[in-house]
Parts: structure tokens; sequence; C-alpha cells
């Protein structure tokens, strides 16, 4: 997961906590947003959502 994620440009880094299934990214916001960071996990086939 975090493979894909380190692709998808403007992403900076992501924490992974295992235990409850969350992910926070890190990313620029004049690059990216939410949106784009999910529709990429989802073409990367690792789905997610928004919390």
């Amino acid at each position: 997961m975090r493979a894909t994620l380190e692709k998808l440009p403007g992403v900076k880094g992501a924490e992974i906590t295992a235990g409850n299934a969350e992910i926070t990214v890190h990313y620029d916001p004049a690059t990216t947003n939410v949106d784009k960071v999910l529709e990429g996990m989802a073409a990367g086939g690792q789905p997610a959502q928004k919390k």
C-alpha cells in the first residue's frame, strides 16, 4: 500500500496503522488532494475511503 501511495504525484509520505486499518497521507495540496489520492489508490488496486 505504501508503494502505491508513494508513486502518486504530490504524496510526500504515509503512516499506516495496520491494527485499525488507518492510513495518514502527507501530501502537497498544491499538487494533489484527497480525492486524487483515493483515485490513485483505487487505480493501484488498493481502494480506500475518507474517514
